[in-house]
């Protein structure tokens, strides 16, 4: 075989599920290694994954674009490559007119063991702010050894948003990252209550742009702030609440609010 005939192969994907479009996955109990990826979901794909074991992935663990209903619960992910889970809502891949394009996604991500991987443990993006909301919960999940954020959640509406419970430790990024996120309907913050946030290299949990309401946390041992909360100068208002029962201890102060020029 020439190399012309060599590239005009179909590239091979190695990927454990691969979900098109409306697909519904249930997997429970199970055990996976040294795949690209375990699971790919295309258009209102939904999943449930339970009490399974997702190890040493070459990129994401679970990658879900689009997704409709997501539920990952008591589960191990170690050493994935790219995010553990990553969660993308994208403008183009959107089918106009559909039923399901005007159903608000559900995620739930609960109990889980997420190690020692080299980029975000949980990432939840949108291309921007323009598009339907989400209802996200994200609670009583252990995050260690990360190269990038534990959580990360960007450029995203959502109607119901809580990140709860969570232990989260020993990253080379920053704990929580939330960016550009907001509730378009009600103005209701995004909840971080109980979390467990300490030696993270850069700071506990950053805020841009986002309403958020704080209670209960305790950030201790990170390299930077505790919490950094930073607008921008054209941004419409800045509502977060850090009730005082939270407890803060880092290097560099516990509490930095930035106002970024533009």
């Amino acid at each position: 075989m020439t190399e012309e005939e060599k590239k005009s192969l179909p590239v091979v994907y190695e990927t454990a599920f691969w979900l098109h479009s409306n697909s519904f996955l249930n997997v429970k109990s199970s055990s996976f290694y040294h795949f690209d990826s375990f699971v790919y979901s295309e258009d209102y794909g939904s999943i449930n994954i339970e009490k399974s074991v997702f190890s040493d992935s070459r990129s994401h663990s679970i990658n879900l674009i689009n997704p409709l209903l997501v539920n990952v619960l008591e589960n191990t992910f170690e050493r994935s490559q790219k995010s553990s889970i990553s969660v993308k809502f994208l403008k183009h891949n959107r089918q106009k007119g559909s039923v399901l394009s005007n159903t608000s996604p559900i995620i739930s991500v609960k109990q889980n063991n997420i190690l020692r991987g080299s980029s975000y443990g949980l990432s939840i993006f949108g291309e921007d702010t323009k598009l339907k909301e989400v209802a996200i919960s994200i609670s009583r999940n252990t995050f260690e050894g990360l190269k990038k954020d534990a959580i990360g959640i960007k450029f995203l509406n959502y109607n119901y948003l809580k990140i709860s419970g969570n232990v989260i430790t020993r990253l080379n990024g920053n704990g929580i990252y939330l960016m550009q996120i907001r509730d378009p309907r009600q103005n209701s913050n995004a909840i971080l209550k109980k979390n467990k946030i300490t030696h993270c290299e850069q700071n506990g949990i950053v805020i841009k742009n986002s309403y958020t309401k704080h209670e209960s946390n305790t950030i201790y041992k990170n390299k930077k702030n505790g919490v950094l909360i930073v607008f921008d100068s054209n941004a419409d208002s800045l509502n977060s609440t850090i009730n005082q029962i939270d407890s803060y201890s880092t290097a560099n102060g516990s509490l930095n609010l930035n106002q970024k020029q533009q």
